[in-house]
């Protein structure tokens, strides 16, 4: 679990730099492209000089294909944010962790038991309740940006679980091509939308990068000993709660009561996962 605890606490350190980014108005795709480049480049740096690494014939592939929902994954979250809000589309992108978990069960054999059943079900109650999910106040025309939001994220997931199950040691070569290819798609689009590069858009991205790359190394790392049906649950939950611990803490926020129920809800869902 200490790598899984590692990838959370990188992912809320993204998640702090990107509001930062928003709060100051910085355009996204920019830094997410200086962001890619660098977590490549950090990629190929921890393939030197490891002679562990065994690569196998998926390890490109696999990365360059896992790039294409990522890239993916964070258009249609800021297409998602514009039809129906930040806390709607974090909530839908968290509970895409659904499509791992059914794979995890019903293609690499791993037990879904009572207690992780529980433990599910309390995770996606806490999760629909911070968007207040109501179909009354999502139009048809955002359903859809959700649902592919939710399709994407989730497959960007799956396709980390299955590189795990069917790869070796070659985890930095798999990131390398998934984040140089990110990179190269993220840096066409940038220039297709004309947007330019600043100081501060490229320290944001340098900033982001290495967490980004270390996020996602972490939890490769971490599916080697835990399941996806509690490794993806429980990321997904944990940046939950940090994100609204860091909003009271780092910026100023009220914790207000229906906060922190889903705070212990969340903290409930985690024991019974892991309890399983």
């Amino acid at each position: 679990m200490t790598w899984l605890a590692l990838s959370a606490i990188c992912s809320l350190i993204i998640a702090n730099i990107l509001r930062y980014a928003r709060q100051h108005d910085l355009p996204f795709l920019p830094i997410m492209t200086i962001n890619y480049l660098q977590a490549a480049l950090f990629s190929v740096f921890l393939c030197f000089g490891n002679e562990a690494m065994e690569i196998t014939r998926l390890d490109v592939p696999m990365g360059v294909l896992n790039s294409v929902f990522y890239v993916g994954g964070f258009l249609l979250y800021f297409e998602a944010v514009k039809n129906c809000g930040i806390s709607i589309a974090v909530s839908v992108m968290r509970l895409s962790v659904a499509l791992p978990v059914l794979p995890g069960v019903f293609w690499f054999g791993e037990t879904l038991s009572f207690y992780r059943l529980i433990g599910l079900v309390l995770m996606t109650a806490a999760l629909i309740s911070i968007g207040h999910f109501s179909l009354s106040r999502v139009s048809t025309r955002a359903m859809s940006w959700l649902l592919l939001l939710f399709l994407v994220i989730g497959c960007s997931s799956v396709v980390d679980k299955a590189y795990n199950f069917y790869g070796k040691t070659g985890k930095n070569l798999y990131l390398a091509a998934l984040f140089f290819t990110a990179f190269l798609l993220s840096a066409l689009l940038t220039r297709f939308r004309g947007l330019s590069f600043s100081a501060r858009i490229v320290g944001t991205g340098l900033l982001l990068g290495i967490p980004n790359q270390a996020t996602s190394l972490f939890l490769l790392m971490s599916l080697s000993s835990v399941d996806s049906v509690v490794a993806f649950p429980t990321l997904a939950i944990s940046v939950l709660s940090g994100s609204m611990l860091c909003d009271r803490f780092i910026w100023g926020e009220a914790l207000t009561r229906e906060k922190f129920f889903l705070i212990i809800l969340s903290m409930s869902s985690i024991v019974l996962l892991n309890l399983g």
